[in-house]
């Protein structure tokens, strides 16, 4: 509902300022004189709810949480305490939560009772309440790490500017269901039983569908961020517990004894360890670190060492913006100075867009929920995983340990072998909860060929859960049709055969800290959190415009090989192989009705021909019957080879078409 002060009839008693929030202190003097708070806002943790109660003097809290579907998921059996205490709270009528099963809801509203005794519904007509519309959330980092901007509006009950916000809250709340109603009835049904022991049970209770490896994966990441929250000395001992009452026997003992091995505590019904153990856990169990995107920040937790923020502001030094694009900017200069290719601009195009893809992937977790929310339902086709093609020494491996590293703060350094994964690696990676992308190096097609789980990899995925998406370098050419429509298909054609010297120059550049990756994070966060992502055919082009940003910062033109359009269109080796044959007139082109018949000269063998029929885009729709290719969409394919000038293949097929 969308109102205006001028059109309020109490205009004359309300009042509105702006208010600027930085820290928990100033957020406490928006609310801390409410004795009656509504709130609908992110809420990470049940403890902030406690928290609330302990500093403020409210009487009661009514809070509708956005972004959790089940506050259960995130109890472990530390917080036996802390869910008594909350459902004392609200069986007395002082607390009532709703949590948002079906959907997030980013709005974030807060309405206060200012004089004491009133409800939303009742109260004096002249009664004052407090109203706050703004971007602060009741979490940790809204109070810490970030600036929050507030309208807060003072207005007595009878007015449309209390009407619209109450009207809003109901709306809003609709989406909730109550959190901890299950667990009263439980307590009220066992009254001979212990309440605690109750408690515990309902705590460790698996009602989930989720697989046990993906539900514990879950609360251990949750608890990360919550303990990264908390902590007040950087060096200060973090540790996580998962509860594994109410799981079954084998698991249990999976869990216990793989956390042992890697230097975990194992209890009678929990195992504990800290984050970085915790980051030997996921690397061990699926090749990849724990990576996170919440409330606006993103967290990596790698293999043995502390947990870190990987988002940071753009710094106001202009200088330093330009020496990191300098320092990517001389990698790709390699090709020019030690590579062997015919068309280098085209290598570091290609060689760029690897790294783009890089930049995204943590977010394509992210990029599901947006296409979700617009109504989207078939993510595996609109979330491409990557294929890199190129033969030995073009570099490959080098360009995966730099993007590795530059997404990681250069705590990752190593992508999986290609020898090592299989049907059951892969479909566990959804298990992982972690959205760090999961590199293959060398692998062969046949191999995933065989992985069948890519198919409709995204098919389970739903609000809430995060996926790793999957990088793969290989030699050859071209996968099977169902991968590569499910793929962004890149190639290096470039051979590299430096040195020592060279080859020394490349390792340091590969291994230097560079900060790009946190500044385009900290951008992409903030578009992807406030829905100013494009839905379009480019699924990079949200980093692809952060990269343009950075060097508009910096006052720099951009090389020519940064561009808007993706690079396998820009240059397409494929496209470019059918040119060079038509321009060697190597087949000819007939039509028949509405298909295109490509007829190809005597010298060329029948593998040859299955090779440039791969090197087609699928939407062309191409079939090879023996020594022709049958194009279903001329049209596409006239699209897709470009005016050659003259009266070569697109003059050809123009005039079959009857287009001239």
């Amino acid at each position: 509902m969308q109102t205006s002060l001028l059109d309020d009839p109490d205009s004359k008693s309300t009042e509105h300022r702006f208010e600027t929030v930085k820290s928990w202190g100033s957020f406490k003097k928006l609310i801390g004189d409410a004795e009656r708070l509504w709130a609908v806002s992110y809420c990470d943790s049940p403890s902030v709810i406690a928290r609330l109660f302990d500093e403020l003097s409210l009487k009661r809290l009514e809070l509708v949480v956005g972004d959790v579907s089940d506050y259960r998921e995130r109890l472990t059996e530390e917080d036996i305490g802390l869910t008594s205490r909350l459902e004392r709270l609200k069986r007395s009528g002082e607390l009532e939560v709703y949590t948002c099963p079906t959907r997030t809801v980013h709005s974030k509203m807060y309405l206060m009772d200012l004089d004491g005794g009133q409800d939303l519904e009742e109260g004096p007509p002249d009664g004052r309440f407090r109203l706050l519309d703004g971007s602060a959330n009741l979490t940790k980092n809204s109070w810490t790490n970030h600036t929050n901007h507030f309208s807060v509006y003072e207005v007595p009950r009878q007015g449309e500017i209390f009407e619209a916000f109450r009207s809003d809250y109901y709306e809003h709340r609709e989406y909730g269901e109550r959190f901890l109603d299950d667990l009263t009835e439980r307590i009220a049904s066992q009254d001979s039983e212990d309440r605690e022991e109750v408690i515990r049970r309902w705590v460790a209770g698996r009602e989930s569908t989720q697989d046990p490896l993906e539900e514990a994966n879950a609360k251990l990441a949750s608890q990360v961020i919550d303990k990264h929250q908390e902590r007040e000395d950087s060096e200060g001992k973090e540790e996580i517990t998962l509860s594994l009452r109410g799981h079954e026997s084998d698991f249990e003992s999976e869990v216990k004894e793989q956390v042992r091995q890697i230097g975990g505590r194992a209890g009678p019904d929990s195992v504990k360890m800290d984050p970085g153990t915790y980051g030997k856990f996921l690397d061990r169990q699926f090749g990849i670190p724990g990576l996170w995107i919440e409330d606006s920040e993103i967290y990596l937790t790698p293999p043995g060492k502390p947990t870190r923020i990987l988002r940071s502001p753009l710094p106001s030094d202009i200088e330093e913006i330009q020496s990191a694009l300098d320092h990517l900017e001389k990698y790709f200069e390699t090709a020019n100075r030690y590579g062997q290719t015919n068309e280098p601009e085209a290598v570091k195009a290609h060689m760029l867009e690897v790294l783009l893809y890089f930049f995204w992937a943590p977010f394509a977790t992210e990029h599901a929920r947006m296409l979700t929310r617009r109504g989207v339902s078939s993510l595996d086709k609109r979330l491409p995983f990557l294929y890199l093609q190129g033969e030995s020494n073009s570099g490959k491996g080098t360009i995966l340990e730099f993007g590795l590293r530059l997404i990681s703060q250069g705590t990752v350094t190593s992508p999986a072998d290609a020898d090592e994964i299989g049907v059951k690696s892969v479909r566990a990676l959804r298990q992982a909860q972690s959205a760090f992308p999961f590199a293959v190096d060398d692998i062969e097609k046949d191999k995933i060929r065989r992985l069948d789980p890519l198919r409709n990899y995204w098919s389970r995925w739903e609000p809430g859960k995060r996926y790793p998406t999957l990088i793969f370098t290989s030699n050859d050419r071209k996968p099977r049709k169902w991968f590569r429509n499910r793929s962004k298909m890149l190639s290096l054609d470039v051979m590299f055969d430096p040195g020592p010297e060279a080859e020394a120059e490349v390792q340091q550049l590969v291994e230097k800290t560079s900060p790009v990756f946190d500044w385009i994070a900290q951008d992409l966060i903030e578009k992807y959190r406030s829905g100013d992502v494009e839905m379009t055919e480019d699924t990079l082009s949200p980093v692809r415009n952060s990269l343009f940003q950075l060097y508009e910062q910096a006052n720099q033109v951009p090389p020519d090989y940064v561009s808007e359009t993706p690079a396998e269109k820009r240059y397409d080796p494929g496209r470019r192989a059918w040119r060079r044959l038509s321009q060697e007139n190597l087949f000819d082109i007939e039509q028949r009705q509405d298909k295109l018949y490509v007829e190809f000269s005597e010298e060329m063998r029948t593998w040859k021909i299955a090779e440039f029929r791969r090197k087609l885009p699928t939407r062309i729709r191409a079939e090879q019957e023996g020594r022709r290719i049958v194009i279903r969409s001329p049209h596409q394919f006239k699209n897709w080879i470009g005016d050659l000038g003259g009266d070569g293949i697109t003059g050809r097929i123009i005039s079959l078409l009857g287009l001239r």
